[in-house]
């Protein structure tokens, strides 16, 4: 029942609506004969729950299905290779349509065109009998997935393709290709009117150019291993374009280009050496235009020498793998500080970096498995930057560990983390607990993904909130709460017991507020339609999935019930 916050304090209250009709394409039934390929029709609503509706089958179109009531979009989904179902996938057939308490009848027509045509290259149609070589041309819109119309892999560019009717953009995509444009997405047409029951002509041909770049740093071909990547000045725009380096030791990267964009350049440094440059996402130049007319770029990286040493209690710490300490700007931008002996150099693009260093990365006995910002704002200009790193000495936690200050049952499968990952507990034997911690200070969580014995079954949990850790050896005794919660789950006012003991293909979840520590409750019913969980109080957000398996409930797969009150 509801309690005075609105929210539940037990009982799981759904409601579902019988919509029910006829699915036809093109206004009439469908009769093809599907060979590993599906259509079916869902509905959504503004909080991405989705709905299944019905599949498209041969035969009179007729469907039935229980849905909790809201306000859905209708969408048509496909899935496996396009030969008798359009093959656009999640596509908007119907806004607003009200799912309310009384049974809806719902007639729904797939409007279905064809767009047919031709594929070229630069003007030309592009073969490549290796196959290594693939171009996709896609249809597009704000209310659709990609449907792919065709590719390069036609021996004479020609194809053929079932659409949604709608108005899309037409977009080009080059994926891996070397010898023609590899732009990741790119509009190459806009504004294609797709009817239903008629066939559209659409040929289109994709402008092909070159982009050369020479990359030098601090005025020395940069011939280590690295990734160039063009990407669009707009944010909003996801097209790149990856540059190949022309052959080992080469300091030249290229690509075929479709030309009439801008692009700022991305360098990722994939191997270290004389000068090199192992930053992972760095701006290195911007407002490169591409043309018609070939394009050659030289590009030189002003970098900077940064050095020093890591210590940890006074002694050098050797960091083989530069995963364990490296920097990293604001925009994510990292750098590795490879120190096998305690000592690093590395060249560096100027900017501002914290230092961080990983514990599980670095290799180190005795270091806890988490990651701990060391400082912030290290700027690094032009002018050489030494930097001497010290890890700070982990701290010793330890303490006892109840549950409602008891001694925990046997042996449960439960372990207890600090809010930056750091574990303390891992199943431990007995009552006590003892662990390494970083200087700081942190929330304490519960987790019993499986097996939690007398335990809450909470997959995580918030436990204990400030936890100061300082130089000094903490003591730490951990009480873990669990209260009962209990109550009835009924659809549409009736308990739903049916015999059913286990609801193998029905799960109702309850997460906390910040969608964290997601933990399924009422999987087991008596006969009364009542169940009973043990978990940690607190406040929780409580939805409801299903598989299909079960009959006689909503097909809803990501329903929201509101608030739920454990205490």
């Amino acid at each position: 029942m509801a309690g005075a916050s609105g929210c539940s304090h037990g009982d799981i209250r759904l409601l579902a609506t019988q919509v029910s009709g006829t699915v036809t394409i093109n206004g009439a039934p469908f009769t093809g004969s599907l060979n590993g390929e599906a259509g079916a029709l869902v509905l959504r609503n503004a909080a991405n729950d989705y709905a299944p509706l019905a599949n498209i089958t041969a035969g009179d179109g007729s469907y039935s299905a229980l849905i909790a009531p809201g306000t859905y979009d209708l969408y048509y989904h496909h899935s496996g290779q396009s030969v008798v179902l359009p093959g656009s996938d999640f596509v908007v057939l119907q806004s607003g349509i009200v799912v309310g308490t009384e049974p809806l009848a719902l007639d729904i027509d797939v409007p279905v065109g064809t767009v047919s045509g031709t594929l070229t290259i630069a003007g030309k149609v592009f073969t490549d009998p290796s196959g290594k070589e693939l171009g996709t041309l896609e249809l597009s819109s704000a209310t659709s997935r990609p449907v792919l119309l065709g590719t390069t892999l036609s021996n004479d560019g020609s194809f053929s393709a079932l659409v949604i009717a709608g108005t899309y953009d037409a977009f080009y995509g080059g994926g891996a290709s070397v010898a023609i444009p590899r732009n990741y997405r790119t509009m190459v047409r806009s504004g294609i009117v797709v009817s239903a029951g008629k066939t559209l002509s659409l040929d289109v041909d994709v402008p092909d150019n070159t982009v050369t770049v020479s990359l030098t740093v601090n005025g020395v071909p940069a011939t280590n291993q690295a990734q160039l990547i063009l990407r669009h000045a707009s944010e909003q725009d996801p097209d790149q374009v990856p540059l190949d380096q022309t052959a080992p030791g080469k300091n030249t990267h290229s690509a075929h280009v479709i030309p009439g964009n801008r692009y700022d350049l991305y360098y990722t440094g994939l191997q270290s050496g004389p000068n090199a440059l192992l930053n992972g996402q760095a701006v290195i130049k911007t407002g490169i235009d591409i043309g018609t007319a070939p394009v050659t770029v030289n590009v030189n990286v002003d970098a900077t020498a940064i050095s020093g040493k890591v210590t940890l209690n006074g002694a050098p710490v050797p960091v083989a793998d530069g995963a364990g300490l490296y920097l990293k700007t604001a925009a994510g931008d990292q750098v590795p500080l490879m120190a096998p002996d305690g000592s690093y150099s590395a060249l560096v693009v100027p900017g501002t970096y914290d230092v961080y260093f990983d514990g599980g990365l670095a290799g180190i006995a005795d270091v806890p498995h988490s990651t701990i910002k060391l400082q912030s704002g290290v700027v690094i200009g032009s002018s050489p930057v030494s930097l001497d790193i010290q890890v700070p000495k982990p701290t010793l936690i330890s303490g006892k560990v109840t549950v409602n200050g008891a001694r925990i049952i046997g042996s449960p499968q439960y372990f207890l983390s600090l809010s930056d990952g750091t574990i303390i507990t891992d199943t431990p034997s007995g009552d006590t607990y003892s662990a390494l911690a970083f200087p700081g200070t942190y929330d304490l969580v519960f987790h019993a993904p499986q097996d939690p014995g007398n335990l809450p079954s909470n997959f995580s949990a918030v436990i204990k909130t400030g936890i100061a850790v300082g130089t000094t050896p903490l003591e730490l005794d951990v009480d873990i709460p669990g209260v009962t919660l209990s109550g009835t789950i009924s659809l549409n006012g009736v308990a739903k017991s049916d015999s059913l003991a286990d609801l193998d293909g029905v799960r109702f979840i309850v997460r906390l507020p910040d969608k964290s520590g997601q933990t399924r409750i009422g999987d087991h019913l008596d006969t009364a339609g009542s169940y009973a969980s043990f978990l940690v109080p607190g406040r929780y957000e409580l939805s409801y999935t299903t598989d299909g398996s079960v009959q006689g409930y909503p097909t809803n797969q990501y329903l929201s019930l509101g608030c739920l009150i454990v205490e």
